[in-house]
């Protein structure tokens, strides 16, 4: 639960980064801080070493910097520890790159590998020498790029304005000293750019007067077009570009008067006119765009910065301790990092020192109080040390903006002292970071209840409300509609109660709202008006339900809409088609029905289409938006075939159609799809051949998935083609003939394959490969028929997981295999082959990451091996080992599951195995030679649900330790030579399903007066061959509820493994109870050899069972018995009511049969509960019965 809030955290914070166009310049900037959680995909890295080879390295006179580059180095990871490479956190692609004066020197050619970097969101290539080439137009296919910056690098030539022009999305571009540009192309340079902020052309050769549109750039603060020639007047329209804060236009060929429009820009703080290389007072209005710090300000700011001290946040990169810039005798106005001031006055007004590296608490004496004409104020993004968030904020005033977010704040919000900022346009407290190393995303920061609409009720002119992850614990208020200038609200994971105001969703301004991660909020969809402003819509893991309103086509100003993981139903409604700006639809996880609508086609901008999980029927429409980049339909009942048109989805990256029932053949077009990176088909029914023959080499595909199909035939050679493939799952088909492993050679980014489970593939050249030049991660090769361990594994010292399970490997072990992965091995499966043992037995095997370790069914012999102690499954069972168990395996103190079960172990149960572990959920030791008492097998705190000692030689009591075993599940101490009476001490264990004392020497009463055990979730009770006297109390079967229960999914009925048990009843007399029919999950019954009498039964499965189920009692008869019923057979017991116990048509009655028997009482009903926890329900039992259903 915590991995799935943990990805729609990281998705809500990729859109806060990267959809600036959502929100107001004074909301949330994170500064290019990048989080780098994702190790570098191999292809990447490729990509970059192959950059690295294209130039040589020469330091440029009168510039610092370093070789950047000479730090990447093959095998290291290229997101972590590469200078100047940033990947993205999520999925490990590099996504930016500064090698600003990394002493690059030669010519940055057309077919350079940096243009494979598709990703790439900000580039940096500044300083270099690339040794006067052209700017390559390539830099057009870096589509996602918002940073670009090719200054002073010796570029030369004209530049490709055309291909450069198509970077819509830059939000910053740097050109300066490279080229030129042709008459009259510097309008269409930027004409399509309206997210640019910052444009440097100093000293490129325009030769053109300044464009008029420049005045639609609304988002510009920085523009400098020093000594470019530019001609003409300087337009009047400058002035409408009310955000420039820098405006340089110096050393140009401007003729005529500086326009009195440039008085309008109110925010502009720098100017360079005609020649002058520093700032120039120019006076519009009356007022100087710059002013001189007032004394007591800079005091105030120097006594701040000595409050703190400055470490790098570790969970972000970027940003800066801005406060280091801040010297006195400076001008704190214009040259310290983060400081704003009043023009006219000298006051300091806007304080940022976000990501600043702040250290410390932020204490109520705190200097900065006392700058009290604050209006904006960012603290965001630094180290607090959980104080508390001092109510003296409330004497701020003036403030309009305030940004405490992820601050590691703690404790209570001071409510009524924040409430008195009545100026606030904008209030940021996230605090969604707060225990990021923990895994614990629960911010430290709370609410009492009902505080939350105190906070804002004086808040008359507030647009944006952020209270991600601060605890608030009640309603939403209805007053919240009170705000009729709010424009964003986000309240992620803030536990949000009871039913959200839907008229909420119909504030006027509102664009931006967020109410994923709520649990416990629930609501419904209003019905929607025209001319709604809503852009980002995301209720995602909430209780949110009903049916999504035909008003929802009236939402047109709508890009992302994200309803995962709520409750809503019914069938999407036409009407979607009206979002014709929608960008991303996320729909998984819900009831949803009906098909998929042909209208998705209408959506011409729609970039992600998510439906996943849901029950849309029907076939896979033949029109998809064609500007598409990911569709995901998995885990839905979509049937037929893909249709051809899938192929005019150019721009398609991600197709997930997985675990459908999709039919015929996979259209071979699909691996032509020349932006696909991932492509998922598995658990559907696709048949025929692999069809990818006859593409090129340029495939972007890097996961091919195809796994639980149909496919026959052979696995084509062209697969290596795939040279960007680094996952290759084929698992689970029906792909058959012999696979020469050397086609892989030639696909280096390959890091996982997965072949398993084709019966008919072999397997050659495993042995003789050596040139591989892929160093996987995984390799699995369950049942390929391989009959040798592969020597290409030996070159393998990365390797995470290795399954050759159901092979017929036949030789030891060899001592190599214990060197391969030897850090990084954490699954190996060489279960179900013939292996003979080791070549040379380590005492413990030396992987020091391993996990889960499968050595069970197969012929090892000798001594039995100590896992690695980071193990938490181990099972070697149905071996011939021999010896004891080494005490060693007491120091395996994470270990979850154990079963040494079916071999011929010998000697004493270490005392310690007991409870070495609180955290051992699995204990089998069944079917070996143990002699000895058992141990005492439950500590305190001790989670074991399975314990298994059964058909070994121990004898003794059960130690009273055992009742601290209050978790188990399945306890079976069958065929031992244990005497003692009967444990009561189990009737306090209420989740107990199976009981197995058979064939010991227990003896003594199993009722007692006192002593009542009802077992309501006991399924298997075995008690046989022992001396136990007396009998039992019929309310005890009336207790057994769960041995009546029918409804249960089939799948219930084994244990991993094939492993079941079976038992019979004896003695009984009377009739069979027509209740039996209900039992509807029955896989084995034994009623032979008993007195009942009349017919049996035939409705449900009783009357699936053989003859041998009922022989050797004289007065049953009826199918399968050869024995007609007369005319007036015996009436069945109608008149019982259906809460009667299943049994209350059987008398029992206790037998003494010599000294061997005493009261023999065994019932199997068809199937075990199993708990949701994997390790509950691994094979424990073999004895398999004569028929099962």
């Amino acid at each position: 639960m915590k991995r799935d809030m943990f990805n729609q955290f990281l998705l809500f914070l990729l859109v806060i980064l990267f959809y600036p166009c959502l929100l107001d310049s004074h909301s949330l900037h994170l500064n290019s801080t990048t989080i780098t959680f994702s190790s570098c995909l191999p292809h990447q890295s490729s990509i970059l070493l192959q950059f690295r080879t294209e130039f040589t390295f020469q330091r440029r006179e009168y510039y610092d910097g370093y070789p950047k580059m000479k730090n990447w180095k093959s095998g290291s990871d290229c997101c972590s520890s590469w200078d100047g490479v940033s990947c993205d956190m999520a999925t490990g692609y590099v996504i930016s790159l500064d090698l600003s004066d990394s002493w690059l020197h030669g010519s940055l050619r057309s077919n350079s590998s940096l243009f494979s970097l598709l990703h790439l969101q900000k580039l940096n290539l500044a300083f270099n020498n690339f040794n006067y080439c052209p700017i390559p137009s390539e830099f057009g296919q870096l589509s996602r790029l918002t940073h670009l910056n090719l200054s002073n690098s010796m570029f030369y030539g004209h530049i490709p304005i055309f291909e450069i022009s198509r970077l819509t999305n830059l939000i910053s571009l740097d050109l300066s000293f490279n080229g030129y540009m042709k008459e009259g192309e510097f309008g269409r340079l930027t004409q399509n750019m309206t997210n640019l902020r910052q444009l440097y052309l100093d000293s490129v050769q325009i030769d053109s007067p300044v464009p008029t549109h420049f005045a639609n750039l609304s988002s510009l603060t920085h523009l400098s077009f020093q000594g470019c020639n530019l001609l003409g007047k300087i337009p009047n329209s400058i002035g409408n570009v009310k955000s420039l804060n820098s405006l340089t236009l110096s050393s140009c060929s401007f003729s005529g008067i500086i326009p009195s429009s440039i008085g309008n820009l109110t925010e502009l703080i720098y100017l360079l006119l005609e020649g002058y290389v520093q700032s120039v007072p120019l006076v519009f209005a009356g007022d100087p765009l710059l002013s001189i710090c007032l004394p007591h300000q800079s005091s105030i700011l120097l006594q701040l910065k000595s409050e703190f001290t400055f470490k790098k946040n570790e969970y972000f990169d970027g940003g800066h301790a801005k406060m280091k810039s801040w010297k006195a005798g400076s001008d704190c106005c214009s040259s310290w990092d983060g400081v704003s001031c009043e023009r006219a006055t000298g006051y300091v007004i806007s304080l940022d020192l976000s990501g600043s590296w702040l250290q410390g608490p932020l204490h109520s004496n705190s200097s900065l109080f006392r700058l009290l004409h604050l209006r904006k104020l960012n603290l965001s993004f630094n180290n607090f040390t959980s104080c508390p968030i001092p109510s003296e904020f409330g004497q701020l005033s003036r403030l309009t903006h305030l940004n405490l977010s992820n601050s590691v704040f703690s404790g209570h919000v001071p409510i009524s002292q924040i409430s008195r900022l009545t100026n606030l346009i904008s209030l940021d407290l996230s605090c969604y970071f707060y225990e990021l190393d923990d895994n614990d995303l629960t911010g430290a920061l709370y609410m009492k209840e009902g505080e939350v609409g105190k906070l804002t009720q004086n808040m008359t002119n507030l647009r944006q409300l952020y209270l991600d992850s601060v605890q608030i614990d009640s309603h939403v208020p209805i007053d919240f509609v009170n705000l009729s200038s709010l424009t964003h609200l986000s309240f992620w994971r803030c536990n949000l109660l009871g039913e959200f105001p839907n008229v909420i969703f119909r504030l006027p301004n509102l664009q931006f709202i967020v109410l994923s991660g709520n649990d416990n909020l629930s609501g419904s969809f209003p019905e929607f008006r025209s001319g709604s402003m809503l852009k980002f819509l995301d209720l995602s893991s909430t209780k949110f339900s009903g049916k999504i309103p035909n008003s929802i086509g009236n939402l047109k100003s709508l890009n992302i809409l994200i309803l995962s993981y709520c409750s809503f139903s019914g069938i999407i409604p036409s009407s979607i088609w009206n979002l014709t700006g929608i960008k991303h639809l996320e729909f998984n996880s819900n009831g949803f029905s009906g098909q998929i609508p042909y209208s998705f086609g209408n959506l011409t901008q729609l970039e992600d289409l998510i439906l996943s999980s849901n029950s849309f029927s029907g076939k896979l429409p033949m029109s998809l938006p064609h500007r598409v980049k990911s569709i995901d339909f998995r885990d839905n009942d979509l049937t037929g075939s893909i249709p051809s048109e899938i192929s005019n989805l150019t721009f398609l990256e991600w197709l997930d159609l997985s675990n459908n029932s999709f039919t015929e053949v996979i259209p071979g077009s699909l691996f032509k799809l020349p932006s696909l990176t991932y492509l998922s088909l598995e658990k559907n029914q696709f048949t025929g051949y692999l069809n990818i023959q006859n593409f090129s080499n340029s495939s972007q595909l890097e996961s091919l998935i195809l796994s639980g199909n149909n496919l026959t035939g052979h696995i084509p050679s062209s697969v290596s083609k795939f040279t960007m493939l680094s996952y290759l799952n084929l698992d689970s088909n029906d792909l058959s003939g012999k696979l020469d492993f050397g086609i892989f050679s030639e696909m280096s980014s390959l890091s996982y394959l997965d072949l398993s489970n084709n019966r008919g593939l072999f397997i050659t050249n495993l042995s003789t490969t050596s040139n591989l030049s892929s160093q996987f991660r995984g390799i699995y090769l369950s049942s390929c028929n391989i009959r040798e361990f592969p020597m290409f594994l030996k070159t393998q010292g990365i390797l995470e997981a290795l399954d050759l399970s159901n092979n017929n490997i036949s030789n030891p072990i060899p001592r190599w295999l214990l060197s391969v992965g030897i850090e990084t091995l954490y699954n190996l499966n060489l279960s179900h082959n013939f292996i003979r043992g080791w070549e040379k037995a380590p005492l413990i095997l030396p992987w020091t990451a391993m996990y889960t370790l499968d050595l069970h069914s197969n012929m090892l012999h000798g001594s039995l091996v100590v896992p690695p102690m980071s193990t938490t499954y181990f099972s070697i069972s149905e071996n011939s080992l021999v010896g004891r168990i080494d005490p060693l395996f007491c120091k395996l103190r994470d270990l979850r599951y154990l079963d040494l079960s079916s071999n011929n172990l010998s000697c004493v149960i270490p005392q310690c195995l007991g409870n070495f572990s609180s955290s051992l959920l699995v204990l089998n030791l069944r079917g070996n030679n143990l002699n000895g008492n058992m141990p005492r097998t439950c500590g305190d705190r001790n989670q074991l649900q399975t314990l298994d000692l059964s058909y070994n030689n121990l004898h003794g009591k059960i130690p009273k330790s055992l009742i601290k075993c209050k978790e188990l599940q399945i306890l079976n101490l069958g065929h031992n030579q244990m005497t003692d009476t009967f444990p009561f001490m189990v009737q306090s264990f209420s989740k107990l399903q199976l009981l197995i004392l058979a064939s010991n020497k227990f003896y003594g009463p199993i009722w007692h007066p006192h002593r009542f055990f009802g077992f309501v979730n006991l399924n298997i009770i075995d008690l046989s061959f022992n001396d136990f006297t007396g009998s039992l109390p019929s309310h005890y079967f009336r207790n057994w509820t769960s041995m009546e229960e029918t409804s249960y999914n089939k799948s219930q009925l084994k244990y991993i493994g094939g492993g079941s048990y079976s038992y019979s009843v004896t003695m009984l007399f009377g009739q069979i109870p027509q209740q039996f029919t209900r039992l509807t999950f029955l896989v084995y019954l034994n009623l032979s050899d008993n007195e009942l009498v009349g017919s049996i039964p035939q409705a449900g499965q009783i009357g699936t069972f053989e003859n041998s189920s009922f022989e050797g009692n004289w007065g049953l008869c009826g199918p399968p018995l050869s024995k007609k019923c007369g005319t007036s057979p015996l009436p069945p017991h109608d008149n019982e009511k259906s809460g009667d116990s299943i049994l209350s048509g059987f008398g029992w009655e206790a037998v003494a049969i010599g000294y061997g028997c005493g009261l023999i009482i065994g019932l199997m009903l068809g199937y075990i509960i199993t708990s949701r926890s994997p390790y509950l329900v691994f094979k424990i039992f073999h004895v398999t019965p004569p028929r099962r259903l």
